[in-house]
């Protein structure tokens, strides 16, 4: 397929909804909804019977190799379920070490979403910089005994 054709992963249909383990955002699809679980963002189209399962970490970086296979390894089973229902389901694990050192899991999900090159390096850079800020942010409570989060 020439470079110019080449489909991305939510071209199959324009039906994509998102849902996130945010206050506003908690629409998961019902076969997600039952199991209880709670993918960091989840992108789910009806007519294609697809949904990717989007998970972020934030680890050490010398934790990324085994951020990486913990979260595949969570997911893994209700992805199977979800093909057991007759969906396709991908999971990508997505970290950014606290340091600010972005994986090439980020980078490679965002390729694969067609994202350009100019977005896709703003993108990584607010994600290091967001990691930074949350991890000092956290560092900085951690004498605390509460971190009062929301």
């Amino acid at each position: 397929m020439p470079k110019s054709c080449k489909q991305n992963l939510l071209s199959a249909t324009d039906d994509w909804v998102r849902a996130a383990d945010l206050p506003r955002w908690k629409h998961y699809p019902e076969i997600i909804s039952k199991s209880g679980l709670r993918p960091d963002l989840v992108l789910h189209s009806r007519a294609a019977k697809e949904i990717l399962l989007i998970e972020l970490t934030v680890p050490y970086e010398n934790r990324i190799d085994d951020a990486h296979v913990y979260k595949s390894e969570k997911d893994a089973v209700i992805a199977r379920d979800m093909r057991d229902a007759g969906f396709s389901a991908s999971i990508f694990a997505v970290e950014v070490g606290a340091r600010r050192i972005v994986s090439s899991s980020a980078y490679s999900l965002m390729k694969q979403l067609s994202i350009s090159w100019k977005s896709r390096i703003r993108a990584l850079q607010a994600m290091s910089e967001a990691a930074e800020k949350s991890s000092s942010w956290i560092w900085s409570r951690r004498n605390k005994n509460q971190l009062h989060i929301f």
